[in-house]
């Protein structure tokens, strides 16, 4: 080797290694200075397609190059062959050349010079290895690459879509002109058949297939809520041939809130035209269609819930002027069908259940032989009692029970003595014909004076607790309507009464007068409780969306400050992070004051069992933690069981265990200990914190009552509500400035 430079050779040493050459698997070409073959191995010329005889003597760029970089070839050869920066600076480079049959071959070349024993440049070696399969993968990646990037930019078409039809179409579009498939479709799950909603490419020559069909990929698709592949259709015994001449087939369900709403399906005329890269890139065009279809159900789902609100907004008006019962309940049955339902039926009961007369049954959308149908073959008391029953539980929906018709229980149940629906199946979705929904009118106290039976959806759609949350505020209203109608009855009659017997004796007429009052206090009482409830359902419903949104967007944002901790200032950094915290305490504190309203307009249910007390007061110090200066006392034998629901008795301990923290804002001690005492378990809550003033005692109980600058007054009162319900009672004991004392007393069950 020459000692002038590394890179060049002299012929002698050339030759001595031409034997070892044809061992190595990669080309090894020598050109002179024209660019002549001189030299060619036997993997190179095998490479090219030729024997090594065929190959010497041709000019290398002539031959072997492809024209595209030929003239660029050969003024990198000139600058090589002309100085030694010109071999240094084309040490390494890569070109295509030329097969036998005009395939292009990717080559990796490095270069040295030759010279002749005189120190003359005679002309290049270059030894290539083929990266042909390397260069396809990085073109193949980089495409994947750039179809995922479009899909993430193309999610905010779909998002931007106004209807599912528009979502359809941005669909197919995305994936025939972005995604280069040549044949797409949309295919939508409609009850109980797959239909052709939308194609580019070949028309189809079907345009429905029955999901109980035991072939098609797609019905395979929608059974196996899986994507489905494959590559060669004439042979696969699942193909149903949907467009002519197709070979390859690739189905992927779109899933929307866990139901499979459809299908995105591709075609091929090609045999293995599809990929596992391309099934990728289509299940994420399936999931972000499934969240641009949801997002319109929901925007819909929320216009619908917004046109209730302003009927029931109109109904309460109306309502207003109406004294008779039957007349408010007319009113109320009117309403419920304007919201969508073809039938509504409402029947007042009486203590067993049962319908007094036919005058009872008040309808709408049903005939004069349909209501007299329903009076002749009326369901017994017993059996509403039965359906009301925890064996029905598992149908309930919110206050509601949905009983669909395809469970086989339902069928067996409620075959007979049924009035017929006035709708088909083809004339709904996933509503059957037979389906049962039904609630009963509740009072505040569990008393059942009503059922309302609905039917027939215009939608024909199934309910959903979302969907019947309007209803419930016309439950409660009707309930109370009824009972107000009785309670103004037992008014006049003791009314009545006291004119009658005005000449008896003082007693008699205080006991009367004392009916009166207590008649007037529920009935105002009942009036307030319904106008809660009324407004916390609305409120609730209203107010918890945006709150969602708020909190869901206060983790995004906080996501993006740690990800960008790195390259934010400290106290930039310590700032916006002390902004995410308060935006999340303050809708947390927003969805307390939603839950409280709420709570305390609906029914209070309980159900009791043996509970041990230790273990609730703990579970509630660990979530509640004691501020640094307040003490903890608990002193509860072990083992100190209590008769109560254990999520509702819990809520009423937290309540007070953190009124008496707040009670401490200096410190203190907070006691709590027990004693069973004449069938009667007592809970204490002892505090040396503020007391309450002497005029607040008897109002800390009352709904909207605080002293607080921020509450809504419904902790205390949802508590005694939840006590009462257990049939117990909660009592408070203060001196003000030495601290109070709650009791909590519960039934004990032998």
């Amino acid at each position: 080797m020459s000692k002038r430079n590394i890179d060049i050779f002299q012929i002698e040493e050339l030759d001595s290694v031409k034997k070892y050459l044809d061992l190595i698997s990669a080309i090894v070409v020598v050109l002179d200075l024209k660019g002549n073959v001189q030299y060619i191995n036997s993997y190179g010329a095998n490479l090219l397609g030729y024997n090594v005889e065929q190959i010497i003597g041709k000019n290398w760029f002539n031959n072997f190059i492809p024209s595209s970089v030929r003239k660029e070839l050969k003024d990198i050869f000139s600058t090589i062959i002309a100085t030694n920066n010109g071999i240094r600076k084309y040490h390494y480079y890569e070109n295509p050349v030329l097969s036998k049959n005009g395939e292009e071959i990717m080559i990796a070349w490095k270069n040295v010079l030759l010279e002749s024993e005189d120190g003359e440049i005679f002309g290049t070696l270059s030894t290539g290895i083929n990266i042909t399969e390397r260069k396809i993968l990085d073109t193949t990646k980089k495409t994947f690459e750039d179809k995922l990037a479009f899909l993430n930019y193309f999610a905010s078409t779909l998002n931007s879509a106004k209807s599912v039809r528009e979502v359809y179409e941005h669909v197919v579009d995305g994936l025939s002109k972005m995604l280069g498939f040549e044949y797409a479709m949309f295919i939508a799950v409609e009850k109980n058949i797959l239909r052709i909603k939308t194609f580019r490419g070949l028309k189809p020559i079907i345009e429905e297939i029955p999901l109980n069909s035991q072939k098609g990929l797609t019905v395979k698709a929608v059974k196996t809520r899986r994507t489905v592949i494959s590559n060669d259709t004439w042979n696969d015994k699942d193909y149903i041939e949907g467009v002519r001449g197709v070979r390859s087939e690739l189905c992927v369900p779109v899933i929307v809130n866990d139901t499979v709403y459809g299908i995105i399906d591709v075609q091929s005329k090609k045999i293995n035209a599809f990929s596992e890269e391309d099934a990728r890139l289509v299940e994420i065009l399936a999931a972000h269609t499934a969240t641009a279809i949801s997002n319109i159900e929901k925007q819909v789902s929320l216009e619908k819930q917004y046109k209730q609100l302003l009927s029931l907004m109109k109904f309460s008006i109306d309502i207003i002027g109406i004294s008779d019962v039957r007349a408010r309940l007319h009113k109320v049955v009117e309403a419920i069908y304007n919201l969508g339902w073809r039938r509504v039926v409402l029947s007042l009961r009486d203590e067993n259940l049962e319908i007094r007369s036919p005058e009872d049954i008040i309808t709408a959308g049903l005939s004069e032989e349909e209501r007299k149908f329903l009076w002749e073959h009326r369901t017994p008391g017993t059996l509403w009692k039965e359906r009301f029953s925890p064996i029905f539980d598992r149908y309930k929906i919110g206050q509601f029970y949905y009983l669909p018709y395809e469970d086989e229980f339902v069928m067996d149940t409620f075959s007979k003595n049924v009035l017929d629906s006035k709708l088909s199946e083809e004339e709904t979705l996933d509503w059957h014909p037979q389906d049962l929904l039904y609630a009963p009118l509740t009072l505040p106290d569990g008393k059942i004076v009503g059922i309302l039976s609905i039917d027939d959806p215009v939608d024909g759609r199934r309910p959903t607790q979302y969907t019947l949350a309007p209803l419930e505020l016309f439950l409660n209203y009707a309930a109370l309507a009824i009972e107000n109608a009785q309670l103004i009855r037992q008014l006049k009659e003791a009314q009545n009464r006291l004119s009658e017997y005005a000449l008896e004796l003082e007693n008699r007429v205080k006991e009367r007068t004392k009916e009166l009052l207590e008649a007037q206090e529920k009935l105002l009482r009942n009036e307030r409780l319904a106008t809660i409830g009324e407004v916390a359902a609305s409120v609730g419903h209203d107010l918890r969306n945006p709150l969602q949104v708020i909190l869901y967007e206060s983790f995004v944002l906080e996501n993006i400050v740690e990800k960008t901790a790195n390259v934010v200032d400290d106290k930039v950094l310590a700032n916006l992070k002390s902004h995410v915290q308060r935006i999340k305490e303050q809708v947390n504190y927003m969805n307390k004051i939603v839950s409280d309203l709420q709570d305390y307009g609906k029914q209070i249910t309980i159900k009791t069992v043996k509970v041990d007390l230790n273990s609730i007061i703990m579970n509630i110090l660990s979530t509640n933690k004691a501020p640094e200066k307040i003490n903890v006392i608990v002193n509860i034998p072990s083992g100190f069981t209590i008769d109560a629901d254990p999520e509702n008795i819990k809520r009423v301990f937290t309540n007070i265990i953190v009124n008496a923290f707040q009670a401490m804002p200096e410190g203190g001690t907070l006691t709590i200990y027990a004693e069973n005492e004449d069938k009667m378990t007592k809970i204490y809550f002892k505090d040396t914190g503020l007391g309450i003033p002497k005029e607040n005692i008897e109002k800390i109980f009352q709904p909207l009552f605080t002293t607080k600058a921020r509450g809504t007054g419904l902790g205390l009162a949802v508590c005694k509500r939840i006590v009462e319900a257990h049939n117990g009672t909660i009592e408070v004991e203060s001196e003000l400035g030495k601290g109070s004392t709650f009791i909590v007393k519960l039934p004990v069950k032998s």
